[in-house]
C-alpha cells in the first residue's frame, strides 16, 4: 500500500502557499524539507529561520548547514537557523536534514539564495522652526525620510516643553507658547523596527 502525506506552508517573504507531497510505499523511510526559506535579511539586524523537515518515521531528524555564509549555522536538533551580523551581498545557502533508520542515513537537502539588505538609514527633510512668539501658537511639520521607502516612520518627543505637542506623523504643535529658550529634541522610528534617528534644536 501507499501512504500518502500532505503538507502545506506558508512562505514567509511572498505570503505564497505552497503544497508538498510525500509518497511512500510503507517500507522505504523519506525526508524533506517542508518549510520554506526566509530569502530576506538586512546588515546588521540578526537573521532567523525556521527550518522544518518531516519523515515519516519516529527517527530524529538532525540539521545542518552544508553551505552558507560565515557565522550563519542551524540548531541540529531544532533547526533554528540564525546569523547575528548579516553582512551585505547574496548568499547560496544550503541546508541538509538526516534521519538514521536501520544503520543507513537518509537525507535531504533544502537550497535557496539569502539576499542581505543595506542597513536602514533615516533623514531629516524638514527644517525646525525656531522663532515662535509669546502668545501666538507655535507649529512644525517634522518630516523624514527611510532609506526603504516602503517603511513608515513614527515620531514622539525626547526633549520638549510643557504644553507642546507632537502627534506620531509628526505634527508639532504649541498652542500658548511662553517666553524663554528651550531644547527640543524629536525621535523618528521605522514602524515596527528599532532603526531611529533624533533631531535636536533650541
Amino acid at each position: 500500500p501507499y501512504m500518502f502525506h500532505c503538507h502545506i506552508a506558508l512562505h514567509e517573504d511572498e505570503g505564497m502557499m505552497g503544497q508538498f507531497v510525500v509518497v511512500d510505499n510503507g517500507n522505504d523511510p523519506t525526508i524533506s524539507f517542508m518549510s520554506s526559506p526566509v530569502l530576506q535579511a538586512r546588515e546588521g539586524t540578526a537573521y532567523a529561520y525556521q527550518a522544518k523537515a518531516s519523515t515519516n518515521t519516529k527517527e530524529a531528524i538532525s540539521y545542518n548547514v552544508a553551505s552558507g555564509p560565515s557565522g550563519l549555522t542551524i540548531n541540529s536538533t531544532t533547526g533554528a537557523v540564525s546569523w547575528p551580523t548579516p553582512v551585505k551581498g547574496s548568499y547560496d545557502v544550503v541546508l541538509t536534514a538526516m534521519i538514521i533508520v536501520n544503520g543507513k542515513n537518509y537525507g535531504t537537502e533544502q537550497k535557496y539564495k539569502l539576499t542581505v539588505n543595506p542597513p536602514l538609514t533615516i533623514t531629516f527633510t524638514s527644517t525646525p522652526v525656531v522663532t515662535g512668539y509669546e502668545g501666538t501658537a507655535y507649529a512644525y511639520n517634522v518630516r523624514a525620510r527611510c532609506s526603504d521607502t516602503t517603511k513608515f516612520l513614527s515620531y514622539r518627543f525626547v526633549d520638549s516643553v510643557a504644553g507642546m505637542g507632537l502627534t506620531r506623523q509628526g505634527a508639532m504643535t504649541w498652542a500658548k507658547p511662553t517666553v524663554g529658550t528651550y531644547n527640543i529634541t524629536v525621535r523618528a522610528t521605522v514602524f515596527g523596527d528599532t532603526i531611529s534617528a533624533i533631531q535636536k534644536y533650541v
